[in-house]
């Protein structure tokens, strides 16, 4: 009877923070125009309701080393999961924060618990392989804590960007999945030390960003004959002996 090994993938994947600057294109858009210019593909991304681009590639990384060159890009993280079918796979680069939890009393006394809550880059998947191909569950998150400006102040506020989806895609597909947009506020005094502030007034500086998330999927056969090492060592031994 033969032992087969349930089949597994590879995940291979690229968060990406993308700069948009002033003008008005997503990030998809930004990208699906990098591609159209660098390796003369066609195809057209809507401006709101699409927010996934597929292409088939056997070379990855050749893909991914054409934004990672980009100013315009920043990655975040780069993940790589080999996870058996049907199986969760997780990546996680972060730390656990303590956070105030719940309140109690006791005698009197007032005790309140400590939880701890993970924060930084959360990548888990969960792959399922089909007849048509690989679908995939997928949830991207980015955070971090903040001091808490209003409310509960002894406790940090935990700010976070998500991506959670789940697409289908075939064997050595990448997708790349958008519709993710922050936009930060930078307040600046543009006064001059020894003179009122008012004479030169403030200024607002917004800087808007999307979260991308590049994900490579591909299936990995384990049931061919392996390296049998017993064998080999013995072979060794032989050809050594003069």
């Amino acid at each position: 009877m033969l032992d087969i090994k349930p089949a597994q993938v590879v995940v291979t994947a690229r968060i990406l923070e993308v700069k948009k600057g002033d003008n008005h294109q997503s990030g998809l858009s930004i990208i699906a125009n990098i591609l159209k210019s660098k390796l003369s593909l066609n195809f057209s991304i809507g401006n709101t309701s699409d927010n996934l681009i597929s292409l088939k590639t056997s070379d990855a990384n050749a893909l991914f080393s054409i934004f990672d060159t980009e100013s315009r890009f920043n990655v975040i993280s780069s993940p790589v999961i080999r996870v058996l079918d049907s199986e969760t796979g997780s990546f996680v680069v972060g730390s656990d924060v303590p956070v105030l939890g719940a309140e109690s009393y006791q005698d009197g006394v007032r005790t309140r618990s400590v939880d701890y809550r993970s924060s930084g880059v959360i990548f888990n998947i969960k792959p399922t392989i089909t007849d048509n191909g690989v679908k995939v569950n997928v949830r991207s998150e980015l955070s971090n804590f903040a001091r808490t400006e209003t409310g509960v102040n002894d406790t940090p506020t935990l700010l976070k960007r998500l991506v959670d989806s789940t697409v289908y895609v075939n064997d050595g597909s990448l997708v790349i999945l958008g519709g993710l947009s922050e936009q930060k506020t930078d307040k600046s005094d543009q006064s001059v030390f020894g003179l009122p502030s008012w004479i030169f007034g403030k200024s607002k500086k917004f800087e808007k960003s999307d979260i991308l998330l590049l994900m490579h999927t591909r299936l990995v056969d384990d049931n061919k004959k392996e390296v049998n090492l017993d064998h080999l060592m013995q072979k060794f031994d032989k050809d050594s002996i003069f």
